[in-house]
């Protein structure tokens, strides 16, 4: 359940940014101002990641063999705009479709 209500809390925020987030991107190599913005967006994102993860880990949820960092670099990946934008966005899936792909590749990755 807290990874599934986290996946739905992330795709309700990566609709919408996901476009804002790739034009962040692409601004960041030109603006400094948009480049500490993501760098601020890349830190947040590390933030949440640690959280889940320490949460998993106190539920002793945590996959077995997994170490807290890799734990921690998957939920933290699978917070990128990135895949939702394109998944959804480029190639077609329904916002749908897509928090359930991710919640079931997080529970696949992450819970023991």
């Amino acid at each position: 359940m807290l990874l599934t209500d986290w996946v739905r809390l992330l795709v309700g925020i990566d609709t919408r940014v996901a476009a804002l987030s790739r034009v962040l991107e692409v601004a960041a190599g030109l603006e400094p101002q948009a480049a500490l913005l993501g760098e601020q967006s890349q830190r947040q994102r590390l933030d949440g990641a640690r959280r889940i993860v320490k949460r998993l880990i106190a539920l002793d949820a945590l996959q077995s063999g997994l170490t807290r960092r890799e734990a921690v670099d998957v939920a933290w990946l699978a917070t990128d705009t990135a895949l939702f934008d394109r998944l959804v966005l480029v190639r077609g899936w329904s916002p749908s479709r897509f928090e359930a792909w991710l919640s079931a590749a997080l529970c696949r990755q992450l819970l023991g």
